[in-house]
């Protein structure tokens, strides 16, 4: 997703994953392991290592929040809904296409 920003631009990876520091130094690599290798390699970045405990946004990323979630997409998702219909009859273009929607409704009967 981020690829076009980071092609041709050096980076820090920050990681808490410590064996991705000796993937580039490993003599036996798998099928798996060599394709990762080979697409990274693309890349310009330095690896640097993130203890676990250090690593508050992925340790809080991790973390199983459904409850809350799916509340706010509800809230949200009605919101929008509500937002839609309040706005939809001032907007000429959707008065438009509904009037000649109507009429091909009544042209069909």
């Amino acid at each position: 997703m981020f690829r076009n920003y980071l092609i041709g631009r050096k980076f820090k990876l920050r990681t808490d994953n410590v064996s991705l520091k000796y993937l580039f130094h490993k003599p036996n690599l798998n099928a798996r392991q060599a394709r990762w290798l080979t697409f990274i390699n693309e890349h310009d970045f330095d690896i640097s290592h993130i203890k676990g405990k250090e690593n508050k946004i992925a340790d809080s990323l991790s973390r199983k929040i459904n409850h809350i979630c799916a509340t706010t997409t509800i809230s949200w998702s009605t919101y929008l809904i509500e937002k839609i219909k309040t706005t939809a009859n001032s907007n000429l273009k959707y008065l438009k296409i509904k009037e000649n929607l109507q009429n091909i409704d009544k042209l069909k009967e």
